[in-house]
This record gives C-alpha cells, sequence and structure tokens, in this order.
C-alpha cells in the first residue's frame, strides 16, 4: 500500500490484512492508522501527524513495526505538533507492542497518483 493520503476521516487508514504500508500521508483525521488482528506487515516512510488522536492505533496485534515514519516533530511521537503511538501510551491496546523507533527527523515526499 503506497502513495495515498487520509485527510479529514474518523480513521485515516484501517489495516486488517497482510501489507508493507510505505510513503503513505495522514493528517487531520482523528486517528491515523487504525491496526488490528489479522494484521501483519510493516508501517514505513509514512507521515503520521495532525490527527486528533493517535497517529498509529495498535489494537491486539504484537509486534507491529512501525519505525521510520515522521511523526510531526524531528523527536518522534508525542505532544503537538506530533501524534501519540506506541508503548506507554494510550495508542497500544489489548496486548499490543509497536516498535516505532528509529523514527524520521522530517516529512517524507509523499506522491499520491491522481486517476482522471
Amino acid at each position: 500500500m503506497t502513495g495515498n493520503v487520509a485527510t479529514g476521516n474518523t480513521i485515516g487508514i484501517q489495516l486488517q490484512d497482510t501489507a508493507t504500508v510505505t510513503d503513505n500521508a495522514t493528517f487531520g483525521n482523528g486517528g491515523g492508522f487504525a491496526v488490528s488482528l489479522p494484521f501483519m506487515g510493516l508501517l514505513a516512510g509514512n507521515n503520521i501527524f495532525g490527527n486528533a488522536d493517535c497517529g498509529i492505533l495498535v489494537d491486539g496485534v504484537a509486534g507491529v513495526v512501525a519505525s521510520n515514519n515522521y511523526w510531526g516533530a524531528p523527536t518522534g511521537p508525542g505532544p503537538r505538533p506530533a501524534d501519540a503511538a506506541g508503548p506507554g501510551t494510550s495508542c497500544d491496546e489489548n496486548g499490543a507492542a509497536t516498535t516505532i523507533t528509529p523514527f524520521a527527523s522530517k516529512p517524507f515526499k509523499v506522491k499520491a497518483p491522481l486517476k482522471l
């Protein structure tokens, strides 16, 4: 899954299957990504910030790798302008354990293809 931009949604992008998720952007949603079983995959190289709640909400999926994403600040997930994510936050629920480090220190250039 690549080249998508989600903005103004309750959840930007819902993930429930096997996928490699790269070069996407989630801005201004209730939550950026929502990950639930039976998801298996990788989330890397995405811009995830400006969402109201979690940048990545992981429910019950242990071992999600979400490293090398830009969270809205060069210091990674946390207080605004960044989004929350990962261990020790309410973004990992029901036994989830999300790897968020290392993280990108600047945004990626996401190119969403336009189909006319």
